[in-house]
């Protein structure tokens, strides 16, 4: 008898921008009749300028509970860097598909296997936004994506280094999965960021 592996993507949290000092929820997935789920979590600095003394914190948690508010608990917790969100303007229009990313302007504190962020491209929304992996860099010319854009930029739309993403495997031994983006965890300097989760469940059948 085959043995049949499903797999279902879902976006818990849509691309968002969160405030400074604020708090708040993914949607809840059912996850009792999966075997596994893969979480990603995607960060991004959305103001410069500021060198945050408190990282954001990812926190997944899970009920035993199929309805309800009693019975959450933090399973893992992930907490990004305490670094100064730095902000590049595209230099150039960039179609659908390109790699190749002019940044004659300067390209300092950039390096190979960065993640950038390209915020909301001008004639488009946020949910147009895109995380990158930087793959090769010419220094005060270009630097080269991991794969091409899925939205075309124009002149002037903000770039972000110092974006993180974590994208952990857990089995899914409990009912339902949340992921909690704590903006406000411990005292201390937070910023502006932006956030997106995104769960892949696993079912062998």
């Amino acid at each position: 008898m085959a043995i049949v592996k499903t797999q279902v993507r879902t976006e818990l949290l849509a691309i968002t921008d969160i405030a400074k000092n604020t708090v708040l929820f993914s949607s809840e997935l059912n996850v009792a009749d999966v075997d596994e789920v893969c979480i990603q979590m995607y960060f991004a600095p959305n103001e410069a300028a500021v060198t945050p003394t408190k990282g954001t914190r990812f926190a997944i948690q899970t009920s035993p509970a199929p309805t309800g508010n009693e019975e959450w608990a933090t399973l893992t917790n992930f907490v990004t860097a305490l670094t100064a969100g730095t902000k590049f303007d595209a230099d150039a229009v960039e179609p659908i598909g390109e790699t190749v990313i002019a940044e004659a302007t300067g390209t300092a504190g950039l390096v190979v296997g960065d993640l950038v962020f390209f915020d909301t491209p001008a004639g488009g929304t946020i949910l147009d936004s895109q995380w990158r992996e930087v793959v090769g860099l010419s220094a005060n010319v270009s630097f080269t994506l991991d794969k091409g854009l899925k939205m075309a930029t124009a002149i002037g739309d903000d770039i972000w280094r110092n974006a993180e993403k974590f994208s952990p495997v857990i089995a899914a031994a409990c009912s339902r999965l949340r992921v909690l983006v704590d903006n406000n965890y411990i005292a201390g300097t937070a910023m502006n960021i932006t956030a997106q989760v995104i769960a892949l469940t696993t079912k062998w059948s």
